[in-house]
């Protein structure tokens, strides 16, 4: 009798947990979708306050399109959202801007990851890049990719992602480059040309980036940000 109490027990404490786990998948889904409108519509998300629990009474100050979108869906319809929002645990709220980035970097990697599974039918490719700094004064490495869409006939310009760089020599930032294009699993025997910011006005290091990477992918054409691809190149 005492084994096939435990094993009730253990039976109970099992189905609420997927109870749970249920529940917070549920939750979660708003929160999700309204991420996702707010990355698609190009709003930010954050305000004066981000957060704490999250009030159906407006606040004095604005707390950001995040926090506003999911006050409205639970004034206007979601009850479960609503009572969710009122009642949930501090530690189990998903509103966070921790989670926002959590789940903002979940998207770009199936972004990018769709990007590269376009490109992979494609021929050939060329690869865009500047030197930028970001708000933490980092500096970074912008990497766009432009290549031919089969599918659509379009010919397609797409970012792929920012690298931190320590070493902004033309080799270290060529390293840098070669690097996460293989990392991110693209072919560079494809690789027909390189951008940066403008032929004209390349920096010194740009320059040295060049001659790097066309030494090892004597393909890789040089050109400015617009460009067509020289047809004794696609060979």
């Amino acid at each position: 009798r005492s084994v096939l109490g435990v094993f009730g027990v253990l039976v109970q404490l099992n189905n609420q947990l997927k109870e749970d786990i249920l529940q917070n998948r549920n939750m979660l889904k708003p929160i999700i979708q309204t991420i996702r409108l707010c990355g698609r519509q190009q709003f930010g998300l954050m305000g004066h306050q981000d957060s704490g629990r999250i009030s159906m009474k407006e606040p004095i100050q604005n707390d950001g399109n995040f926090r506003c979108l999911l006050r409205h869906r639970a004034q206007h319809g979601d009850n479960t959202l609503k009572k969710y929002l009122e009642t949930c645990s501090f530690n189990a709220m998903y509103t966070s801007p921790l989670i926002q980035n959590e789940i903002i970097n979940i998207f770009g990697e199936l972004i990018q990851s769709d990007i590269i599974k376009k490109f992979s039918k494609s021929n050939y490719f060329s690869v865009l890049a500047d030197e930028t700094t970001d708000i933490a004064q980092i500096e970074q490495f912008s990497i766009c990719i432009r290549y031919f869409e089969e599918e659509l006939v379009v010919l397609r310009e797409d970012f792929l992602t920012f690298v931190p760089v320590h070493d902004v020599t033309g080799h270290g930032l060529a390293t840098v480059l070669l690097n996460t294009l293989k990392e991110l699993g693209l072919d560079l025997d494809k690789l027909r040309g390189q951008g940066y910011d403008g032929a004209a006005t390349m920096s010194g290091n740009f320059r040295g980036v060049q001659a790097i990477v066309k030494k090892s992918y004597p393909k890789s054409f040089i050109h400015s940000l617009c460009f067509s691809f020289p047809e004794s190149l696609l060979i």
